[in-house]
């Protein structure tokens, strides 16, 4: 891609092309959205920066929704025609992501039993795979450096109308629930957590740390508990139900080296 790009702006260097004006690269005819290694800006792959310890952190707060990959997959056979996903077709979908051993290990962790069950499955199998597995092991990188404190979240709020789709935890993170005008989508309980994770995400931006007077306690994640705070009906650190599946795609990952 870099070197198409080049090509385009008559470069016959890296040089050549800093010195193109940023209003002109962005008019690229080329749709260019992944990291490249530049040694300038990325000097290495992400996972080699966090092995070395040399990232910049100094302390993480992260996590993801329960629902991150409906918003991405329910469109997609709603508009091409296909069946939504059931018993007869997940192991086939599954193996779009992981060979067919892996993704009947992930069938033996869902115990499916109806249709629905296999929907609701495939849905959670793509949130894990695409967000909750590369921000687990995101914490473990930083974790094995030893000198970062992780605060993990798992968002599963139900209201009317964000839920916990991809982004969902934002408007409560920011402090917009309650600025929101459409009535129905909200009640009480979620002015209430949106006031938690507000005064939440404001104490780690000032001091490192989410916790605060009469906040429930967030504690530090650690790969041995493995413990999550939930961000929910109730704001409490529970177990991380995914451990199954990441060993599933750690053994996966591992089989194509």
């Amino acid at each position: 891609m870099g070197q198409n790009i080049m090509k385009e702006f008559k470069c016959n260097s890296i040089a050549d092309l800093r010195n193109i004006s940023a209003s002109k690269l962005v008019n690229t005819k080329y749709t260019n959205n992944s990291m490249t290694v530049d040694g300038y800006a990325l000097p290495k792959m992400p996972y080699e920066i966090y092995e070395e310890g040399q990232n910049n952190e100094e302390a993480l707060l992260n996590g993801c929704n329960s629902l991150e990959a409906d918003a991405f997959v329910i469109p997609e056979f709603l508009m091409s025609g296909q069946a939504q996903t059931n018993k007869s077709n997940i192991l086939k979908r599954m193996t779009r992501y992981v060979d067919e051993k892996h993704a009947k290990q992930a069938l033996e962790y869902y115990n499916i039993k109806t249709d629905n069950d296999a929907f609701l499955a495939y849905n959670d199998f793509l949130s894990t795979w695409w967000f909750i597995y590369p921000h687990h092991c995101w914490n473990r990188y930083l974790a094995g450096t030893g000198k970062t404190d992780i605060y993990r979240y798992y968002f599963d709020k139900e209201n009317h109308y964000y839920q916990g789709y991809h982004s969902g935890e934002m408007v409560y993170a920011y402090g917009n629930v309650r600025g929101d005008t459409k009535t129905y989508r909200f009640n009480e309980s979620d002015y209430e957590l949106s006031d938690i994770m507000l005064s939440y995400w404001s104490n780690f931006a000032k001091t490192g740390n989410p916790n605060g007077e009469g906040l429930p306690v967030w504690n530090k994640w650690s790969e041995s508990e493995n413990k999550v705070q939930l961000l929910g009906a109730t704001v409490e650190p529970i177990s991380d139900k995914h451990k199954a599946l990441y060993d599933i795609f750690d053994d996966y990952c591992s089989s194509l080296e």
